[in-house]
């Protein structure tokens, strides 16, 4: 029978191609997919570093399996790594996003309670400005109709006397001079949970206006009539009364501006509330900052705004 030179078998015998290995076992387990699984191990686990290495090594590790036809075993675990690794950066990459998103309701909670302590203490060193000027004057800082602003005339009281001089006093808030001071509103008038434009304050004196509310129970701390509001004129007590408030973004005014949050008895509650989530911060004339729940009835807060009403408690005793 004639031979194959080349291939060393009978012209008339069909090719076979040779079986590498001949069926054997492998000889041991892929190098780089025991280390993709330890590495994917590692970074579910937390060591956020390992899940790249990880992933590429058993893409390596897998590479090397398939191309050894069997030589070399582990397979599953090369898989089971480039899973672990892949499952490892997903975490790494939302772990972060994830915790941001957890913690960021109790940071918005930390700064609503520091924004509501800085303006209490504001309210506080106004009100407090108020009962110097009134040791002093006899009298409450007027609230006039024309000319400047109460918070003008208090500038003396919460160390601003620099400032304070350099108005003229005889003169409307808004003249060719006087307004060029709006944009030096000092800082105490400035309420850190509002966005407003440069001057514009939200911290107002509450006032009955004579002309629509004459009746005496209807008189809030300040009226249009021009009488001078002393102590006495409290017959509420100062502790019953409310001598500041801190108002809506909405109804702002201007810091020099005769401007203030007009009393209506008939919706004590007008642009009070939104500044705070349920709470209306209030300055009584002693001097005292309460937190007033917005669920406070009508009649409540008509109690606290007025100061000749006849309330003989405090309506807060059971907040």
């Amino acid at each position: 029978m004639s031979q194959d030179p080349k291939f060393n078998r009978p012209m008339d015998q069909p090719y076979k191609s040779p079986v590498i290995n001949n069926g054997a076992k492998p000889s041991g387990t892929s190098g780089k997919a025991i280390a993709s699984l330890v590495l994917g191990l590692l970074s579910i686990v937390g060591m956020c570093l390992t899940g790249i290495p990880g992933l590429i090594l058993g893409i390596m590790g897998l590479g090397d399996i398939n191309r050894s036809a069997g030589r070399i075993g582990g397979k599953g675990v090369a898989i089971f790594g480039i899973v672990l690794s892949s499952l490892g950066i997903l975490w790494t990459t939302m772990a972060p996003l994830l915790g941001i998103g957890m913690m960021l309701p109790a940071v918005q909670q930390v700064r609503e309670v520091a924004r509501r302590a800085t303006s209490s203490n504001n309210m506080r060193q106004q009100s407090l400005a108020m009962l110097n000027y009134e040791s002093a004057y006899l009298k409450f800082p007027p609230r006039e109709e024309n000319g400047l602003s109460w918070r003008v005339h208090l500038l003396p009281f919460i160390e601003r006397s620099d400032l304070h001089s350099r108005f003229h006093l005889d003169e409307p808030w808004d003249s060719p001079h006087n307004i060029q001071l709006l944009d030096e509103m000092p800082e105490v008038y400035a309420c850190p949970s509002v966005v407003l434009p440069s001057g514009y304050t939200v911290y107002q004196v509450p006032y009955t206006d004579v002309a629509k509310n004459p009746a005496p129970k209807d008189l809030a701390m300040f009226d249009t009539s021009g009488k001078l509001v002393t102590y006495s004129s409290v017959t509420d007590g100062t502790s019953n009364t409310a001598i500041l408030l801190e108002v809506d973004a909405a109804a702002a005014v201007e810091w020099t501006k005769p401007a203030d949050w007009e009393y209506d008895p008939s919706d004590p509650k007008r642009d009070l509330g939104n500044v705070h989530p349920g709470i209306i911060l209030v300055n009584f004339t002693d001097a005292r900052n309460e937190a007033i729940p917005n669920s406070i009835s009508f009649e409540d807060m008509k109690a606290i705004i007025t100061r000749t009403g006849g309330e003989a408690q405090p309506p807060r005793v059971n907040y």
